[in-house]
């Protein structure tokens, strides 16, 4: 979803809504240069008994808690999780039928700049033995040349 954006850092902060747990990320990064930052996605938590299975919806930037009426809640699933403070990652994946014909997509976030081949290559393989297809994913560049994104 954030295509052609290298170098990219996301922040999530966790808040409550008084009904629902909500995480707001924060997404920035380069593109062609120029420094991007992208509208807010909103996280919410739908049971409290499955807290991986999340709803995904976008929000104005002008405010993190207004979402675009038009567009859908996503279904968002965590689908793995390392919670190791140097090397920590998630994979996201979130699958849903538009008007336009389905739409998929797959995150993997990582604390690293680079993560570990190994530990990438891990992952792939547990995303295709549950029939995800990893062929068509795209990785921005994260590496030192990147600045620091404030």
């Amino acid at each position: 979803m954030q295509k052609n954006i290298n170098c990219a850092t996301a922040t999530l902060t966790r808040g409550e809504d008084g009904i629902k747990q909500t995480l707001v990320e924060k997404y920035r990064g380069i593109r062609d240069g120029l420094r991007v930052d992208l509208d807010p996605f909103l996280y919410r938590v739908v049971n409290s008994e499955e807290p991986a299975k999340l709803s995904l919806s976008f929000s104005l930037s002008s405010s993190p808690y207004f979402t675009l009426s038009f567009l859908p809640e996503l279904p968002y699933w965590i689908l793995e999780i390392d919670h190791d403070p140097q090397t920590g990652y998630f994979v996201g994946f979130t699958c849903y039928d538009f008007w336009v014909g389905n739409i998929q997509a797959l995150w993997i976030l990582s604390k690293e700049r680079q993560m570990d081949k190994g530990r990438l290559n891990g992952i792939l393989g547990r995303l295709e033995e549950h029939g995800i297809d990893t062929s068509r994913l795209e990785y921005p560049r994260q590496d030192d040349t990147c600045p620091a994104l404030p």
